[in-house]
């Protein structure tokens, strides 16, 4: 049987759509497992993070973190990881602060002012990618209550280096942390009354108010 020139048409065009469908849904099995494996590999720099972390291995715990992050910046897991990562400085921080006020260590005092504003940031950072990436309220959470507990930290400790070494701009710190801490702190959170405590008398002592 002749091919009309119609049929001919028709023909071809079917062997088109067959190649182009299948080069598609090639597409996308090799999509569907690129995603997969960025999955694990986040899912084990969270993992191997946090083991890390509980061995008190700071530096290794904050470079997995890293190294993840910026490897994918734009997964959905990015802002979890910058949350870990101000998690670690936080800890590190308070560690490094408990012992040089202890042994009047200036350098581990000044460690721990470093960690906990970098801490700061990192977390507000964390918080920005989230609603970038339209985390919902349950998922925010965890990364606000990181964040509130930077603040909490970073007015006790720089209130404390402020005193003793008469530092208007650690005391300015302190002040400002417990401004942010408390807007965020619930009624009833018991961190509260220290806060309060704190921007009272820097108030009254040192006349220094939050910005």
């Amino acid at each position: 049987m002749k091919l009309t020139k119609l049929t001919l048409i028709f023909v071809l065009m079917m062997s088109v759509t067959g190649i182009v469908a299948a080069q598609t849904s090639g597409d996308v099995g090799a999509k569907n497992k690129q995603i997969e494996a960025q999955n694990a590999a986040m899912q084990k720099a969270v993992n191997d993070g946090a083991a890390a972390f509980t061995n008190k291995d700071y530096a290794a715990a904050i470079d997995i973190y890293h190294k993840a992050y910026s490897a994918d910046s734009t997964h959905p897991t990015a802002p979890i990881l910058l949350k870990n990562i101000a998690a670690v400085k936080l800890q590190r921080g308070i560690e490094s602060f408990n012992t040089g006020s202890k042994t009047g260590d200036e350098s581990l005092l000044t460690a721990s002012k470093a960690d906990l504003i970098d801490a700061e940031n990192t977390s507000k950072n964390s918080l920005t990618v989230a609603k970038t990436n339209n985390y919902a309220p349950d998922k925010l959470a965890p990364i606000i209550d990181v964040q509130k507990q930077i603040f909490s930290k970073i007015s006790s400790v720089f209130f404390y280096i402020g005193s003793v070494n008469s530092d208007n701009q650690a005391l300015q710190k302190s002040a400002d942390a417990a401004k942010a801490f408390l807007a965020l702190a619930t009624p009833n959170d018991p961190s509260r009354s220290e806060a309060e405590e704190i921007l009272a008398e820097l108030r009254s002592s040192f006349n220094i108010v939050p910005k």
